[in-house]
C-alpha cells in the first residue's frame, strides 16, 4: 500500500527545493515539518504562480503507478526513520540540481555513473566518482565540488561508523527474521551504487522546470546479482525527475548494481 503522506510531504518539498528556476515560500510548523497550508511557487522565468495545496498533491499522487518503489521506500521509512530536518542522520531523498546534472552527465561521459555512500555532517549522503577516480559531492550545492582524499578519508570513517553501522545491522535482522529465508547475511549492505549510462541519461533534467531526485530504498523482493546472488534487504536509489508542468513525477526504479554483492 502507498503512503500517500509520506511521498505528500516528500513531493511538496521536492517543489520547494529542487525547482532551480522557482522561489520558494512555505509554512511550517513547529516541529519543520510542512503544514497543511497553501504553498506558493513563484516562478522566476514567468508571472505564473502557483498555489499548491497538500489535497491538490495527493490528486497528482494517484497518477503514479504501483511498483515495487513503493515497497522499497516504505521499507526504508520504517526501519531507518528518515528525517526532513538536519537533525537526523537519514534523509528522505537526495536532491540535484539540474546544472549539477548536466556536469555529472558531460563528466562521466558514456560510462556507467558510480555512486558512493558517504557522509556530509553525520548525514547519509552520496557522492559521485568519475571515470578516473575523482570523487564529488552532488547533492545540495550548484555545482561538481571535488572532494579531497583527505576528505573522503573522514567522511568514510563517520560513514562506516555511524550510518552504516545501522544499515548493516537493519539488514541482518531483517536477513534473520525473514519467512522467505531470502537475502544473505554473509556480506555486508550497500557502499557502491552503478547505474547504467542510458537509465541515468533518461533522467537528466533539460530544463530549469524539472529536478532530479534519488529517493533512498530498501529491496524489500528477491533480487539477485549476475552471480546469483541476493540482493534483497539492501539499500538502493529510486529516480525521479518532478516537474512543475507534470501531473506527476515521473519514477524510475531498480535494484542497479550493487556492491556488495557486486554485479
Amino acid at each position: 500500500m502507498r503512503t500517500r503522506k509520506l511521498l505528500t510531504v516528500i513531493l511538496t518539498t521536492m517543489l520547494l527545493f529542487l525547482l532551480t528556476a522557482c522561489k520558494k515560500n512555505n509554512v511550517t510548523t513547529n516541529n519543520g515539518d510542512i503544514s497543511d497550508s497553501a504553498i506558493v511557487i513563484n516562478r522566476i522565468d514567468s508571472v505564473l504562480i502557483q498555489y499548491l495545496t497538500i489535497s491538490n498533491i495527493k490528486k497528482q499522487l494517484r497518477n503514479i503507478p504501483d511498483t515495487s518503489a513503493d515497497s522499497y521506500f516504505n521499507l526504508y521509512v520504517k526501519e531507518l526513520s528518515p528525517s526532513l530536518t538536519n537533525k537526523g542522520e537519514y534523509p528522505f531523498f537526495f536532491k540535484i540540481q539540474d546544472k549539477v546534472a548536466t556536469e555529472l552527465d558531460v563528466k562521466n561521459g558514456k560510462n556507467p555513473f558510480h555512486f558512493i555512500l558517504s557522509s556530509t555532517d553525520n548525514k547519509l549522503d552520496i557522492l559521485y566518482m568519475s571515470p578516473d577516480g575523482d570523487k564529488y559531492v552532488i547533492t545540495e550545492v550548484s555545482k561538481l565540488t571535488k572532494v579531497t582524499e583527505s576528505d573522503f578519508i573522514i567522511r568514510d570513517s563517520i560513514f562506516k561508523k555511524n550510518i552504516y553501522a545501522k544499515m548493516n545491522r537493519i539488514k541482518m535482522n531483517l536477513v534473520g527474521s525473514d519467512p522467505q529465508h531470502q537475502g544473505d547475511s554473509s556480506y555486508g549492505n550497500t557502499t557502491d551504487i552503478i547505474i547504467p549510462y542510458d537509465t541515468f541519461k533518461s533522467y537528466v533534467p533539460n530544463n530549469g522546470d524539472s529536478a532530479l531526485t534519488l529517493f533512498p530504498g530498501i529491496i524489500s523482493d528477491q533480487k539477485t546479482n549476475s552471480t546469483g546472488k541476493s540482493k534483497k534487504f539492501h539499500f538502493t536509489l529510486i529516480m525521479a525527475i518532478y516537474s512543475i508542468d507534470s501531473p506527476a513525477p515521473t519514477i524510475y526504479y531498480d535494484d542497479f548494481c550493487l556492491k556488495p554483492p557486486g554485479c
